[in-house]
């Protein structure tokens, strides 16, 4: 009878943990949510398209990728949008990649959607966000290279760009300067050119709307002002179509803010900058010594980062954070008030140290 009453209590508790233990899901029957395009219809509607990666359950063949689209014009229930559309789970936990069409960054704004995206406690650290130029579902139709799939080479093609020529950005990034009141946001853009995907330039941002952009050599002059660099690349004219090109560009950015006694902030700027001359365009070996070049060079930096200034001051943009600059030098200041009264007016002073490093053949 003991014997029986054991076996019994033994099959009520294995019974209990089976029914308490989760259901099991193969990956077969999962679609990762890899990467979302989010375009502004002409009635007004956005439409979403989700590219999804399925896993195919046999030897030696690749992952399938399939596009959903839905049409929610507040993104209310994106997900469950896009569960609709599919028997299989929707998983977005691996989710790296918003891209957002120009048409809607300048008309929708960004922050409705980034908002329903923060709220998802499965996103990732290093979410992606990007600007295309055309359609961004358009980016998901281009022919990639080496069988890649549309968001892992566009998502290569950003982080290689970050090293060389654009400032590192993230959909947290993104909101923080969206959020603090001395500085402004910034996005890569990406278009679809020749059925392929190029990087093209960098857009500004005043609050969550696209207002202006430079293009990708002005991007790698803008980062320089405010993120210690340790790679890129730079040509230097030297005027009758003769140049030079620098590579493994090192500089880093001291900024320095001071009140006067008739309480004027004067802000100013010193970068040092350090590069390797790799090629020389129609310029003879004598020509130009070691010094003549380091100072054509340092000129021709300065005024890059002068004319850099003035075109965001002139658009009352401060993606820099200069503002934010002066508020963690000046007790008691109006950020807000600064930005939007001061900033513009304000004369910054740009200082370049350029040195070239393994000069070559160039005495």
């Amino acid at each position: 009878m003991q014997k029986r009453s054991i076996l019994s209590a033994v099959f009520i508790a294995l019974l209990l943990l089976s029914s308490c233990t989760p259901h099991m899901q193969l990956n077969e029957d999962i679609q990762y949510l890899q990467a979302l395009a989010h375009d502004l219809k002409d009635n007004g509607d956005v439409e979403t398209t989700g590219i999804t990666t399925i896993i195919v359950p046999a030897d030696e063949k690749l992952p399938e990728s399939e596009l959903i689209k839905i049409e929610n014009p507040h993104l209310a229930g994106l997900f469950q949008g896009l569960q609709a559309e599919t028997p299989r789970l929707v998983d977005t936990s691996r989710t790296r990649l918003h891209i957002f069409s120009e048409k809607f960054a300048k008309e929708e704004g960004l922050f409705s959607t980034l908002d329903s995206i923060q709220r998802n406690p499965t996103i990732e650290q290093n979410l992606k966000l990007l600007i295309s130029r055309g359609n961004a579902s358009d980016l998901f139709n281009a022919e990639f290279p080496f069988q890649s799939t549309a968001q892992q080479h566009i998502l290569n093609l950003i982080d290689k760009n970050e090293i060389e020529q654009l400032p590192k950005t993230s959909m947290h990034e993104f909101l923080y300067r969206y959020y603090a009141s001395g500085t402004d946001p910034f996005l890569p853009i990406i278009d679809h050119i020749d059925n392929r995907v190029k990087v093209t330039g960098l857009a500004f941002f005043k609050e969550d709307q696209y207002k202006t952009e430079i293009n990708l050599e002005q991007s790698s002059y803008f980062r320089k002002l405010f993120e210690k660099t340790t790679q890129g690349n730079a040509y230097v004219p030297l005027g009758e179509d003769r140049g030079i090109v620098y590579r493994y560009l090192k500089s880093k950015p001291k900024w320095q803010v001071n009140v006067m006694d008739d309480d004027q902030i004067n802000i100013s700027v010193e970068i040092k900058i350090e590069g390797t001359l790799r090629q020389k365009k129609e310029i003879g070996i004598e020509e130009f010594s070691t010094s003549d070049l380091e100072e054509k060079s340092k000129k021709h930096f300065q005024e890059a980062f002068q004319e850099m200034i003035t075109f965001l001051q002139e658009n009352k943009l401060d993606p820099i954070g200069v503002t934010e600059v002066v508020r963690q030098h000046v007790r008691g200041i109006d950020s807000e008030k600064w930005k939007e009264e001061e900033y513009p007016f304000t004369t910054i002073d740009v200082d370049v140290q350029f040195q070239i490093n393994n000069m070559g053949a160039v005495k």
